[in-house]
């Protein structure tokens, strides 16, 4: 580094003329690459994601089912102490 007026410049040395095409080429092949690993990874983020929704899917339909079948036990259930207060109301009448 040289100084100069109070300011430090940095001096590079180049080894001959620089190939601008060349360099072109080798930074669209890099922001190639970069856009590639940028869709793989957004493809298995997406099929992690819909991994996870048809496992919570599943679940949500256990649960469904489960309630399902509480929910009739109990109506199953009303209707029998239903039946059984009328039976005593018609045996306290008579």
């Amino acid at each position: 580094m040289t100084l100069v007026t109070g300011t430090f410049f940095c001096v590079m040395h180049v080894a001959g003329p620089v190939d601008w095409p060349a360099v072109g080429s080798i930074s669209t092949a890099v922001g190639v690459f970069v856009a590639l690993v940028g869709v793989i990874v957004t493809f298995i983020f997406t099929l992690r994601s819909q991994r996870l929704t048809r496992d919570g899917q599943a679940l949500d339909r256990e649960q469904a089912a489960s309630a399902a079948s509480r929910s009739e036990a109990a109506a199953g259930l009303t209707e029998e102490y239903t039946r059984r207060v009328v039976e005593a109301l018609e045996t306290v009448a008579l």
